[in-house]
């Protein structure tokens, strides 16, 4: 049997983690009345009495139970990572355009980081959540370092792309993890941007983020339309089952790119005193609207991958891939839930797409920990 080898795409598993430790903290932070601002456990330490606070324990269960597994991940991947990029297979991977996207996963996940910094972690610790504001200038560092790293490192890839030969029929969805990178640590800086009250601080997180959200909007557009060009004119139909879960992975790009823009219009109107209610609604509602359609539109083409193709006892890295749009589909039915109105079907579909970013977890890591353990039972590919 194959056994696993090491890839950079092994972060998808980290990025999963947080992203499932966020859904209910973003739930909790637009579902509950509370003073402005984010959401912390004091406001919620009331609800825990009343006859729904079972439902917070749970949610403030999965917080804790992903946020501790994201950073078990985080670590023990980076520890594998630093040896790993060392090896003649790592300058090989860098050098081959129709995989070295992956390289990005990574930064990708260590962005979610400082996001579960932000969400997550203040939300339990009180010293964190009461002083916020001290926090900003060494987030804004931390974050513009982070910055700086990723526009280097995807410049990098997408001149590989354009000076490198290679055969376009064989790109795949894979190739979106480099605005979806750029798109995650945009909205950790958008973050700051709505959250400083020092407009020095404000001012350049929201420069530097909209700068970035430009150039991640513009190569996913460019990838979207290369993608579907490829694919309606490929003769072989459907991608191969290791390129199927990249299908849905324009959800989280979406996502991401719709919470930044919600989050400058936000900094726009704490800095201007203007009123942008209507245009939040546009941004949230819209994005959506169509993650809804396409989320309709993905599963129908998975539908036969994943009743057939997903329970077979075999796993590939590419399959974490699944995780993130459910994660992201539940986030942005958080923002929706609360710009919309407040529906309880709306509600249901978050919990839903949690209860199933979760199980779809728990699935894929039992096959990835059968691949490490060299299981005879599982095909490693």
């Amino acid at each position: 049997m194959k056994k696993l080898s090491f890839s950079p795409l092994v972060f998808l598993m980290a990025l999963g983690a947080g992203g499932i430790a966020v859904i209910p903290f973003a739930l909790m932070n637009y579902s509950v009345d509370h003073p402005k601002g984010l959401i912390a456990l004091k406001h919620i330490l009331p609800l825990l009495d009343s006859s729904m606070g079972w439902f917070y324990y749970i949610l403030m269960a999965i917080m804790i139970v992903f946020g501790v597994t994201h950073i078990v991940l985080m670590i023990q991947f980076f520890i594998q990572y630093i040896r790993w990029i060392k090896t003649p297979q790592a300058q090989e991977y860098k050098n081959d355009p129709l995989r070295n996207a992956g390289l990005t996963a990574p930064i990708l996940a260590t962005a979610m980081t400082f996001n579960l910094f932000i969400g997550v972690i203040r939300f339990f610790i009180p010293v964190l959540s009461e002083n916020l504001q001290s926090l900003m200038l060494p987030a804004l560092i931390a974050w513009g370092i982070l910055w700086i790293i990723t526009m280097k490192y995807t410049l990098v890839l997408v001149k590989k792309a354009f000076s490198t030969s290679f055969d376009m029929e064989k790109i795949t969805f894979s190739r979106l993890l480099i605005p979806f990178t750029i798109g995650m640590v945009t909205v950790v800086g958008t973050g700051i941007a709505a959250l400083a009250k020092d407009t020095m601080i404000a001012h350049t997180a929201a420069f530097f983020s909209l700068t970035s959200l430009m150039y991640g909007i513009f190569l996913f557009i460019t990838k979207i339309i290369t993608l579907f060009q490829k694919h309606f004119s490929d003769k072989n139909g459907l991608p191969n089952k290791h390129a199927m879960p990249g299908v849905l992975s324009v959800i989280p790009a979406m996502t991401l790119f719709g919470i930044s823009t919600f989050r400058l219009l936000h900094y726009y109107g704490n800095q201007t005193g203007q009123h942008v209610e209507s245009l939040t609604f546009f941004v949230i509602m819209g994005a959506f609207a169509f993650q809804t359609r396409y989320m309709l539109f993905g599963f129908t083409i998975l539908k036969d991958y994943l009743t057939a193709e997903f329970w077979k006892k075999e796993f590939y890295l590419t399959m974490w891939g699944l995780i993130c749009p459910l994660v992201a589909y539940a986030v942005m039915g958080s923002f929706a839930y609360n710009i919309f109105f407040k529906n309880p079907i709306l509600y249901a579909i978050v919990i839903l797409s949690t209860v199933l970013a979760i199980v779809m977890f728990i699935i894929i890591s039992k096959k990835m920990t059968g691949c490490i353990n060299n299981k005879s039972s599982i095909v490693c590919e």
